[in-house]
């Protein structure tokens, strides 16, 4: 048997302790990492049933309504005309909604499960955004805001304005940022919306005068499970799912988002689409990351 030597015996123990302290190190940055992934599991899980609970507010308190209000116009005479038309209108602003609330979860269901499609037409954007407008014209009328639609006209067409892209998807996209505005408006204050038609592009833009926002905090908006600020007397109330829809209905139209905000002075919100999609467009789909990917880009939510 070879005899090892004192030298020899000291390399081999400093080359052992060095392997075990580069383990340790190893082992505890892992450690540190598993952590870290098990913190923001648990606040994704809670932020996740937070999420659930306020979409199921957002249904159940409509019908709740619309139940209270169906059941006391029964218990009216038939000549109070005045409170039956009252709770009348207040019977279809709930509706109204609870509808409104349920395209976006359709939606975002649809997204999520990789179903959902571009299904372009032509169609004259000016009397879409009138219909738009028209619906919102009760809510904006309830907290005194003032809704001013900017027409344009394409010079190729005597009348109208004509752009071939997804009717269903361009008006859900336009209904949130429309209810969002109108959200986050001060009393008194006027949303101004504007389509304009550049490059074979359709710009749409919707600009309050509210409460706006941070420079930093533009990016936040379209998470659907973060809240800006969510403190009991906060403005931006609601589940966040809207602007999270539109973000990904604009991605799968092709198209791009512009946001430009400053506090206490108001935002602007600029989508532009093009006007042909290409196959890639066409044949796109949103994967089941929709709900969840913003997990695994934040150290915090």
């Amino acid at each position: 048997m070879k005899q090892i030597t004192d030298n020899e015996l000291i390399n081999e123990l400093k080359q052992r302790l060095e392997t075990g302290k580069n383990a340790s190190v190893q082992t505890l940055y892992l450690t540190k990492q598993l952590n870290k992934v098990n913190k923001k599991l648990n606040e994704s899980e809670s932020l996740k049933s937070h999420f659930l609970s306020n979409i199921r507010n957002q249904i159940i308190n409509p019908f709740a309504s619309i139940l209270a209000l169906s059941s006391n116009i029964l218990k009216l005479r038939a000549d109070d005309r005045n409170r039956v038309n009252h709770m009348a209108n207040l019977i279809h602003q709930e509706a109204f909604n609870l509808d409104f609330q349920l395209k976006n979860i359709f939606a975002a269901a649809s997204l999520e499960a990789g179903e959902s499609c571009p299904e372009p037409m032509y169609l004259d954007v000016n009397e879409l955004i009138d219909e738009i407008v028209e619906s919102f014209h009760q809510k904006a009328a309830q907290r005194d805001v003032n809704l001013i639609f900017k027409k344009s006209t394409d010079s190729n067409q005597k009348e109208g304005f004509y752009f071939f892209v997804d009717a269903s998807k361009l008006r859900l996209i336009i209904f949130n940022l429309l209810d969002n505005a109108i959200k986050n408006s001060s009393a008194a204050g006027k949303i101004h919306i504007e389509a304009t038609k550049k490059d074979d592009k359709l710009a749409v833009s919707v600009r309050d005068h509210g409460i706006g926002m941070a420079e930093h905090d533009i990016s936040d908006i379209f998470d659907r499970f973060k809240r800006l600020d969510t403190s009991i007397n906060s403005l931006h109330y609601g589940h966040g799912l809207g602007l999270a829809v539109v973000s990904a209905l604009i991605d799968l139209l092709g198209g791009e988002i512009d946001v430009v905000s400053q506090k206490s002075v108001g935002s602007t919100f600029t989508i532009t689409i093009p006007s042909s999609l290409t196959e890639a467009h066409t044949s796109k789909r949103i994967s089941d990351e929709f709900l969840f990917e913003n997990f695994s880009d934040s150290e915090e939510f």
